[in-house]
């Protein structure tokens, strides 16, 4: 790709962002993205990474097919583009039907610089084949960390984003962001997406404005309390609680209401206009906390956030890294309050369920996939075969698929047409994932909680002074 002089890129920046200077990193990673080679780079939350793939695309001639998990996050991106005079879409289910006919008529004849879409979007037959014969000079993979964490398990479409690449007769470079991914995620990530002469930028996701804290609850009712008290010392202030479970979520948002609480629930489970109305009510302070699944926060953007509060522990420490990075972005003070259960479990057996709730699924689909396999054609167009499975549920059968892709049992030749190999079965991808371990042992660490973090990924940390560990005898003002 011909290499953009940087007086181009200085003047696309102060006319179109009204920024004067780039972050050394934002630059190097922009330079690297118009070179036109292969990317992987992981950026601190409220870094601008956004920027980094969106510069490049005014600046190159073709589309940057931009693969993102959220319609807000889409509608997010395109919104802030459109206010900047990019030439921007999204494609979603949201859209009416004369809204989606515009933007696949605007793929067809080349009018947009920058497409926002899902992986199941994209994947779907007929929007597959306008997007295919665009000319796509880059792939962007967006909040990349999801293809790890989300696509075993109810976003398998994700696994199939290699083969994405490979049907593109240009072979478009292939540019992979994302906040969160320790070592082992980015050796997932690279196999995965078969970006092993990637280009890597990967940056510590240290904040020192962020102070964490953990606080061991001894009983059901001593969680409820401890949530209210850390509300009363933020009240007035943004922030955001994580629930693991949608039903956890609307109970604790209706119990809250009753106490006089301005809140409300947030889920997948909830209809998009709904969930749209919740996501503009906290954005603009309406609301000033939501209680919330971890489908909120990707792309739902609010800069003064003081606070996230975790009611129960996430599943991973990338995503609760994830999460509790939705705080402070306006490089203000902020705190992230994660409550647990007494280690033993006896008197608040909370955690112990919930981990074991979700090990329960993970086994019944593991259990569904080995059975589907011994069915299965060994080799297949992915949505004729569907249609023998009618018994079982679209995602069910995908979410099957992409557990047997994961134990090497699967190869996708095309985004569409499969090949089944179980004489190649793994059956190390049954054991249990080291996740919960991790997460347990961050809340019962003796000492600095921010080291800990950053030794799961990979970086060398020194007591940070930011924590409740290493701030015992320090007030923290908010």
């Amino acid at each position: 790709m011909t290499e953009v002089p940087q007086d181009a890129i200085k003047k696309t920046l102060r006319n179109v962002w009204g920024f004067d200077h780039l972050r050394d990193e934002q630059e190097a990673l922009i330079q690297k993205v118009l070179s036109g080679q292969d990317l992987l780079a992981v950026l601190p939350t409220g870094y601008g990474k956004t920027l980094c793939f969106e510069l490049p695309a005014v600046l190159t001639t073709g589309l940057t097919l931009v693969i993102t998990p959220l319609v807000a996050l889409m509608q997010d991106q395109v919104t802030k583009g459109r206010q900047r005079g990019l030439k921007t879409a999204a494609l979603h289910g949201g859209l009416s039907r004369p809204e989606r006919k515009a933007v696949l008529k605007g793929i067809a004849e080349g009018s947009w610089q920058l497409l926002y879409i899902s992986p199941e979007g994209l994947l779907h037959p007929g929007v597959w084949s306008v997007v295919h014969s665009s000319p796509v000079v880059r792939i962007v993979l967006d909040e990349a960390h999801c293809a790890i964490s989300w696509g075993e398990t109810f976003r398998p479409h994700y696994l199939r984003l290699a083969a994405v690449r490979r049907a593109f007769p240009q072979n478009p470079a292939l540019c992979a962001f994302t906040a969160t991914a320790p070592p082992p995620m980015l050796k997932a990530l690279v196999e995965l997406l078969e970006l092993n002469t990637a280009q890597r930028i990967i940056l510590k996701p240290y904040r020192s404005n962020l102070f964490l804290r953990v606080q061991t609850c001894w009983t059901p009712r001593q969680r409820y309390t401890a949530t209210l008290e850390f509300l009363q010392q933020h009240r007035n202030q943004g922030g955001l609680v994580y629930r693991r479970t949608r039903a956890g979520a609307e109970e604790l948002a209706q119990t809250l209401q009753q106490q006089g609480w301005k809140t409300a629930a947030y889920h997948a489970g909830m209809g998009t206009d709904q969930r749209r109305m919740v996501e503009s009510q906290w954005q603009t302070g309406e609301l000033p906390f939501v209680v919330a699944t971890c489908a909120f926060g990707l792309g739902i953007d609010r800069a003064d956030v003081r606070w996230v509060l975790h009611y129960e522990p996430s599943l991973s420490l990338e995503e609760y890294l994830q999460e509790f990075g939705r705080a402070g972005r306006d490089q203000k003070p902020a705190e992230a309050l994660l409550l647990v259960s007494e280690p033993t479990g006896w008197l608040d057996p909370s955690d112990k369920q919930m981990r074991q709730y979700f090990k329960r699924q993970q086994q019944e689909q593991q259990k569904y996939a080995l059975a589907l396999a011994r069915k299965l054609p060994v080799q297949g167009h992915v949505t004729e075969v569907q249609r023998q499975f009618a018994s079982s549920s679209g995602d069910t059968f995908y979410q099957a698929l992409a557990l047997l892709q994961r134990g090497k049992a699967l190869q996708w030749h095309s985004p569409f047409e499969y090949q089944l190999q179980m004489q190649q079965f793994d059956a190390k991808f049954l054991e249990e994932d080291p996740a919960a371990p991790q997460m347990a042992a961050y809340a019962t660490r003796q000492g600095c909680r921010w080291q800990f973090l950053l030794q799961a990924f990979g970086f060398a940390h020194e007591a940070c002074g930011h924590c409740d560990r290493c701030s015992r005898n320090k007030s923290y003002t908010f």
